[in-house]
């Protein structure tokens, strides 16, 4: 639950960073990245979901080391 809420925040400021970013203030190399990035801005959500859903999947596989019986 964590990781969703996390990548939920990630997600809307990474989101409202790129959208409200004016292109005339880059520099001109990186420009045509940043364009880019605004194309792919409505699928941050998707990205941001697949990493909270990795990560929660990979945590609840990690035991630690000495496993779940250490003691």
């Amino acid at each position: 639950m964590e990781a969703t809420k996390i990548a939920a925040i990630i997600t809307t400021v990474l989101t409202w960073i790129i959208q409200n970013l004016p292109v005339d203030v880059v520099p001109l190399p990186l420009q045509p990245a940043v364009l880019i990035l605004k194309r792919l801005a409505p699928y941050l959500t998707y990205i941001g979901a697949f990493i909270a859903w990795s990560f929660s999947t990979l945590t609840s596989f990690d035991k630690g080391v000495y496993g779940s019986n250490r003691g």
